[in-house]
């Protein structure tokens, strides 16, 4: 398996988005006596490590769609939510789309 080099801007930003929300989901939870969401509980819910959950929260890896999505429910956030706050012009990188009709 090929090691990325660089991290992807994009990669970052989720990642440190998934980290606050997992903070966040845990005070809320704390403010309710009710027990945190540990990396570990997440790696289960995940079906992945807790190592890989950590790759994921430092935007060393790439998380699925799937994964995205069942986070987001496990944490009680919009799948939008991971997103919010990213400018495309932090990254190096132009796209162009066209279309045939």
């Amino acid at each position: 398996m090929k090691k990325r080099k660089n991290k992807h801007p994009i990669d970052i930003h989720v990642g440190e988005q998934m980290r606050l929300a997992r903070i966040y989901a845990n005070q809320r939870l704390e403010a309710e006596n009710l027990p945190k969401i540990t990396l570990k509980k997440i790696a289960e819910i995940l079906d992945v490590s807790q190592q890989q959950v950590s790759k994921y929260e430092k935007g060393e890896d790439r998380i699925t769609a799937s994964k995205l999505y069942n986070l987001a429910v496990i944490l009680q956030v919009s799948v939008s939510y991971f997103f919010e706050g990213y400018k495309e012009k932090d990254t190096n990188m132009t796209y162009s789309v066209s279309y045939k009709l």
